[in-house]
């Protein structure tokens, strides 16, 4: 049944209809799947058709094979029913859907890494998809947090969230004139770690 809330979007049968008619190149062979008549199917998929306005199927002799509309579309729903099917799995295991998190490599290995396992300690169900760049810039895609150092505000997009100042120390006696720091591409003598998040479109 068409739900008024998303009326845009086709029944979610008739996308499953689809998907394993497509897989099978069969409408009986996806009936027998789905335990459904190879009619039931047939029907299904010209529902699908009929929302979409493009042909999916070319009909023949020896059963159906895809059009190149058909095809186009059949990568995409699998993409979207993985990913419908994995947020489905995450709540059913109770948990959350994984912080995906982007930070400079010295960050990661000299601030982060010390501080991770008392963070899933304290958070269990909660997972983090770390990813180490050089360069933290512009807007990455899928990203909901950076951690990082920062000249100046990174602005546009982002919301900074806490600042984090960094002090060199030496032991005493120390008196090197030009000391050698360990550095990524932006570190510098002081610095910033602060963390930003992308504020979430509505």
């Amino acid at each position: 049944m068409k739900s008024v809330r998303f009326s845009n979007l086709p029944p979610l049968d008739s996308l499953i209809a689809f998907e394993s008619a497509a897989e099978h190149e069969s409408f009986a062979r996806a009936g027998e799947e789905l335990f459904l008549t190879a009619a039931a199917i047939a029907y299904q998929v010209k529902k699908l058709e009929a929302n979409l306005g493009v042909e999916l199927f070319s009909r023949h002799g020896k059963g159906v094979s895809l059009t190149a509309k058909g095809q186009e579309f059949l990568s995409l729903i699998r993409q979207s029913l993985a990913h419908l099917e994995r947020d489905v799995e995450q709540v059913r295991s109770g948990r959350l859907k994984p912080v995906k998190l982007a930070t400079q490599h010295a960050v990661a290995q000299l601030w982060l890494h010390k501080r991770l396992g008392d963070y899933h300690h304290a958070f269990p169900n909660h997972e983090v998809e770390i990813t180490a760049v050089s360069t933290i810039s512009g807007q990455p895609k899928e990203t909901d947090l950076a951690l990082g150092y920062f000249q100046h505000d990174p602005g546009g997009s982002w919301q900074k969230l806490w600042p984090e100042y960094l002090l060199p120390v030496s032991e005493k006696g120390f008196n090197d004139a030009s000391p050698t720091f360990y550095q990524d591409m932006n570190w510098m003598m002081t610095g910033v770690i602060g963390a930003i998040s992308f504020p979430k479109l509505p």
